[in-house]
């Protein structure tokens, strides 16, 4: 292979990116890889890492930073070659003398790769103590400590357990205290809805380390979160909505989505659940419109009804931008509800109605 082919295939595994040191290691030399940026408009993310005209996205910008990290100071004695000689091992032995070099994302960068957080601003990254990096625009270093968690891999990228990201946003303060305590319960919250973390999970992993920088913020957001939990924000306005509408009925909805079991399966969970009246109310975000995730929640919904359990299903637009029409439509299913358990119980007069 051509040492350019080896630079594009070495690139394809870093999201289009090289650094300068694995260039040079293939026999690519600083001024040639120079005169692709200056004559071919490739990007220079960070000092000794350039990119291959594209789109610039809020994951190839992390990745660079990771790379940025990887230290070129003894980079070639990293590179375990193989003995087959073939090219592929080469070039994954390459990368991995980058992407394997110790440096870890973390904090809301590692919320952001497994899902529960926004993109943050900056990148967070976790290196191994006596690293002695210097600091690079928009990226926040963790040196060496206990480590956090077990790590991962996403995108290609060493990162940090859903717990242990959690607990590094709660050790790295970014705001005012009842911020803090907000983003915390937030990232619990989704990582809860995507069934990554726990609060459970998350509390037995700041027990198990102790004494640590933001640990009382900690505490705090996973006391909150046992009391109301809501998958998202439109989920919490709903939740808030109902039990203010129902209230005169004389029902309250769960403070967090119930888990719907049947002969110790689990089948479902409702996002706002009535519980008495077994009535499930779904608030459902744009990707339920989906013909795919359409299916999904059909055969969900067939298996509720099948366990005694009534759907509701309303869009985040409708709870966000006309709540009165939400609060009438909630009421008028939890009326309906009640009159067929009402005339459930008289025709088997079994007293179905929770509330007669």
């Amino acid at each position: 292979m051509e040492p350019w082919e080896i630079v594009a295939a070495i690139s394809q595994r870093q999201h289009m990116l090289i650094t300068t040191w694995q260039a040079e290691a293939v026999g690519v030399s600083r001024r040639l890889l120079a005169s692709r940026v200056r004559g071919h408009g490739w990007p220079r993310y960070h000092r000794g890492v350039t990119g291959w005209p594209g789109d610039d996205t809020p994951l190839r910008q992390l990745a660079a930073a990771v790379l940025a990290y990887a230290r070129p100071t003894g980079a070639r004695s990293r590179i375990l070659l193989p003995d087959n000689g073939e090219w592929d091992a080469f070039v994954d032995a390459v990368v991995a003398a980058a992407l394997r070099a110790g440096q870890v994302v973390t904090g809301r960068s590692g919320g952001w790769l497994h899902g529960f957080s926004a993109a943050p601003n900056d990148h967070w990254l976790w290196l191994p103590s006596h690293s002695g990096r210097a600091t690079r625009n928009g990226v926040k270093l963790r040196y060496g400590g206990e480590v956090p968690g077990t790590t991962q891999w996403k995108e290609g990228l060493a990162v940090f357990d859903p717990e242990g990201c959690i607990i590094e946003t709660a050790r790295t303060p970014q705001g005012t205290y009842a911020e803090r305590e907000a983003e915390l319960i937030w990232q619990m919250s989704r990582a809860d809805s995507l069934r990554v973390a726990t609060v459970d999970s998350v509390e037995s992993r700041g027990l198990e380390m102790g004494a640590f920088c933001g640990v009382d913020v900690l505490r705090s957001a996973v006391t909150k979160a046992r009391g109301t939990l809501s998958h998202s924000k439109s989920e919490h306005r709903g939740r808030e909505l109902v039990a203010t509408a129902l209230e005169p009925l004389g029902l309250l909805p769960t403070t967090r989505p119930h888990e719907v079991r049947v002969g110790g399966r689990r089948i479902g969970e409702a996002d706002i659940a009535l519980v008495p009246i077994r009535l499930d109310i779904e608030v459902d975000g744009p990707h339920h419109l989906f013909i795919d995730q359409r299916l999904k929640d059909q055969e969900r919904d067939r298996k509720m009804r099948r366990a005694g359990w009534e759907v509701e299903r309303f869009t985040v637009e409708l709870v966000r931008s006309r709540p009165r029409v939400f609060t009438a439509r909630v009421r008028d299913a939890a009326e309906a509800r009640l009159a067929f358990l009402d005339t459930m119980a008289a025709h088997t007069g079994t007293g179905s109605n929770p509330l007669s």
